[in-house]
């Protein structure tokens, strides 16, 4: 049996209806999936706003960072320089007083603060320090006066 054509347009609305909100349910998932991305792309770009900003600042300092340390690598050649200079001038100044004692010992000048006979120097002819006490500069080495020995 033939269906009347009356029911076989109502099966086809019927059925582009339900084809209709299939369609119309996928198009507002797809409006809201739009707006979701197009949120995700704006925080994206402020993201990448924020991170080149950040990036052309790390830039500058690692130039000025090279550019010092360039700086520093010469400074310290030239320290360098200065200390091995330093070095040979103590190593002079070491042999010019090795020079100087010998010369002394040579012409026998005493300092004044030895002894005159040496370790035979009596302790009543020993030279005060300079660090003594004026009382202990005054009190004499020796025997005690009128001692009989």
């Amino acid at each position: 049996m033939k269906k009347h054509y009356v029911d076989y347009y109502k099966e086809r609305i019927a059925e582009r209806d339900r084809e209709l909100t299939i369609v119309s349910r996928a198009a507002r998932e797809a409006e809201a999936y739009s707006r979701e991305c197009l949120t995700r792309l704006k925080k994206e770009e402020s993201r990448r706003k924020i991170v080149e900003e950040e990036l052309s600042r790390q830039k500058f300092i690692n130039t000025e960072l090279s550019a010092k340390a360039v700086l520093w690598k010469r400074d310290g050649q030239d320290l360098h320089a200065e200390l091995e200079k330093l070095k040979e001038l103590s190593e002079k100044y070491a042999k010019a007083l090795k020079r100087i004692k010998e010369l002394e010992k040579k012409l026998n000048i005493r300092k004044g603060t030895e002894d005159p006979y040496g370790l035979n120097t009596p302790s009543s002819k020993k030279a005060n320090k300079a660090n003594s006490s004026p009382d202990n500069q005054a009190r004499r080495g020796g025997a005690k006066k009128g001692h009989p020995g």
